[in-house]
């Protein structure tokens, strides 16, 4: 169940601190591929890693220079976005004079922010 006081204070912050991004999903084969994107705002941070509980590298491992990303499901359905997202969509960060930085999603967590129906994204250069 969404709390309308949780997404209001999503919003607040996402208009606060957030950046413009496109979502992108690329599919089928070249040359018959359909690109689907959407234009929204995310907070984007760069992702703090946890401390490695043994020295063992696990499959998955969160590398240097991923981002942690989190924007408002609701804006990717209003931009008929086909959800969920999924594993390597793309979110493209836009910059200023053009510098935009593309990342591949590489996890997210439908379920940690929920409540405010926000999408908990980690995404790496791609």
């Amino acid at each position: 169940m969404i709390d309308a006081n949780a997404v209001a204070g999503y919003r607040r912050a996402i208009a606060r601190r957030g950046q413009p991004v496109i979502v992108r999903r690329v599919n089928g084969d070249a040359p018959n591929t359909a690109t689907f994107d959407a234009r929204v705002r995310a907070i984007i941070m760069d992702y703090v890693a946890k401390q490695p509980v043994a020295d063992v590298k696990p499959e998955g491992e969160i590398t240097l220079g991923a981002r942690n990303i989190i924007l408002l499901e609701d804006d990717l359905r209003q931009k008929r976005f086909p959800l969920p997202v999924t594993k390597n969509d793309k979110v493209i960060v836009l910059g200023t004079e053009g510098e935009d930085e593309e990342l591949n999603i590489m996890e997210f967590d439908p379920n940690k922010r929920r409540i405010a129906g926000a999408i908990d994204i980690v995404a790496e250069g791609a």
